[in-house]
């Protein structure tokens, strides 16, 4: 039996709190359950028609996963990231007892690892190792971090293990259609002496779930969770509460995309037998919903373990999950229902980070965006090396989402959908730009009180305040202050008036942005150079352009930045 079960699924543990669990290796069944742990009523599970023979409903496959995804060993705990390089392909992560030296389909006692596909449309290539040290350093149970860039995962016997078993992140070295671990850490924080596993990180990444037995619990093994403080600073271990764990056993969570739905597994509930697969939905005061069954025959005498859903368009058409039931070729394998019985309520965007100024692709842009209502900035993304980027939100919200690099200023994208059935997918490409135009519209005269919402290029008003956009500035200064040795910000105004008096008010009103972003950014002083130009450089009039919208692209605060040499951080 793999360890990451074998740590859940015991000789003690099925007696205490099984209804019929199953054994991996025996496939023996306990037949006298501790009372305490039998389901105790509640709705019955959902029956799912796999059988095709009612036209009015809707038809579900199960399958096991095909070619060397399926083999003799235990298969278990995928994560699944989208492929920006590639359209239409993912990278597929699981966990295996299979070994290299004896062919990749025959089980092991020696060692448990992760192993990687890259799925196309036409299906999945060769099954390889991610982790290259296949010894006793047993390593499973991934989980992607949203740009597919990182993943965490649990492992045992490691030299600075603290614990039964620890999680773990590490960076991900791509070349085509391989992936290699690289930079391997121990979280810090979160880990404790006890067993600590099943990882599974929000599509924004400020929150870790994970699965524990460490004392404070309701249960054998609960679902713990951690909030990210700052970059790799994580809160202490939080319990999820009763609403989802139990007195027994909860383990293998899943937060799907839409950062709203978990997905997890239990013998503490209402169950068919042995593990079950359940669902639960955080609402919008952080509260969870009563779990529910997902349903019959995905749910078997058997364990069900490890669901997952990939974090685009296709969460609505298939789960995966891994199952000891009968049938299969191996202990555990891996498993797929298609469609989604219960799918997430998801938003995606995809799209390129670009130079305006050269249309180049623009690597390692940070993506950022919050939800209209807060001011809260989530800067987990960054886009690959060919600009690219992919990433998932929350349906029922209005956001605003942006893109900035260290030799560039930001661009910004509104996105609201409200939550319908389904995957609502967007496309879109950040433009950036090395200078950038800070249109606050003043009253005549006024350098002090600016109207409620800034200009565009065409001197029309924007739906943008001008408290959102000197907020992405802070952004983008905060971001990069180590490399930027200075931030420009030259004033200019229109014709009307004289030249000295317009050249003031035009550094006034420069003086005014620096202000704001010293006094509720704290950005330092010395990084903040003011000029006032004010009529000296007059954009050429439009043809046809009005005189009013003429005299309004006048007036503008344009911003540029000078970047440290490489080697000289200070």
């Amino acid at each position: 039996m793999p360890w990451l079960l074998s740590a859940i699924v015991t000789t003690s543990f099925l007696v205490a709190c099984s209804s019929g669990i199953t054994s991996t290796v025996s496939r023996r069944v306990v037949d006298e359950p501790v009372a305490a742990c039998l389901p105790t009523g509640g709705s019955a599970p959902q029956i799912i028609d796999t059988n095709c023979t009612e036209e009015a409903r809707t038809c579900f496959a199960i399958r096991t996963l095909p070619g060397e995804l399926l083999s003799e060993a235990d298969d278990f705990g995928v994560s699944i990231a989208v492929d920006v390089a590639m359209k239409g392909s993912e990278w597929f992560c699981f966990t295996s007892t299979r070994s290299v030296s004896g062919g990749e389909n025959v089980p092991s006692d020696a060692s448990q690892n992760l192993w990687i596909s890259h799925r196309q449309t036409d299906g999945f290539d060769q099954v390889h190792p991610l982790t290259s040290n296949m010894t006793r350093v047993f390593e499973g149970a991934p989980s992607f971090a949203p740009d597919g860039r990182r993943i965490f995962f649990a492992a045992k016997n490691r030299p600075d293990t603290l614990g039964d078993c620890d999680l773990y992140s590490a960076t991900l070295h791509k070349t085509g259609t391989r992936i290699d671990l690289d930079h391997i850490e121990r979280l810090p924080v979160i880990n404790s002496k006890y067993f600590d596993s099943h990882p599974s990180i929000s599509p924004d990444g400020q929150t870790m779930y994970f699965v524990s037995d460490r004392p404070g619990g309701l249960g054998n093994t609960d679902i713990w969770y951690s909030i990210r403080l700052s970059g790799v600073t994580w809160s202490e271990a939080m319990n999820l509460g009763p609403m989802v764990n139990t007195s027994c056993d909860e383990v293998t969570p899943f937060i799907c995309a839409d950062n709203k739905t978990l997905y997890f597994s239990s013998n503490g509930r209402n169950t068919v037998g042995g593990f079950d697969m359940f669902t639960a939905t955080k609402n919008e005061a952080g509260k969870w919903s009563t779990p529910e069954n997902v349903g019959t025959p995905i749910n078997t005498e058997f364990d069900e373990l490890f669901p997952a859903t990939p974090p685009n368009a296709r969460a609505d058409s298939v789960l995966y999950f891994s199952s000891n039931r009968r049938g299969g070729k191996g202990g555990f394998d891996l498993y797929s229902i298609t469609p989604n019985p219960r799918p997430p309520f998801l938003v995606t965007l995809q799209g390129a980070v670009v130079s305006k100024r050269t249309s180049d692709p623009v690597p390692n842009a940070k993506l950022f965006w919050k939800d209209k209502t807060t001011s809260v900035f989530i800067t987990t993304i960054e886009s690959d090396a060919q600009g690219r980027f992919f990433l998932a939100l929350t349906q029922g919200h209005e956001y605003e989402v942006g893109a900035q690099a260290e030799n560039f200023f930001h661009d910004t994208y509104s996105i609201h959908a409200p939550k319908t059935p389904g995957v609502k997918e967007f496309n879109y490409n950040f433009r950036l730009t090395e200078t950038l135009s800070l249109r606050i519209n003043f009253p005549f005269n006024d350098f002090e009180h600016p109207l409620e919402y800034v200009l565009d290029e065409n001197g029309e008003a924007t739906t943008s305040t001008w408290q959102e956009e000197v907020q992405y500035l802070a952004l983008n200064l905060m971001s990069y202050r180590e490399r930027i040795e200075r931030i420009t910000l030259t004033g200019h105004t229109d014709s009307i008036g004289t030249s000295e008096y317009n050249t003031e008010l035009s550094k006034k009103r420069a003086e005014f942005a620096r202000s704001v972003l010293m006094k509720k950014y704290n950005i330092p002083e010395r990084m903040i150079a003011v000029i006032g130009k004010g009529e000296d450089e007059l954009p050429p009039r439009r043809p046809g352009e009005s005189e009013e919208l003429f005299l309004a692209r006048c007036r503008r605060v344009e911003l540029s930045k000078t970047i440290r040499a490489e080697g000289d951080v200070k």
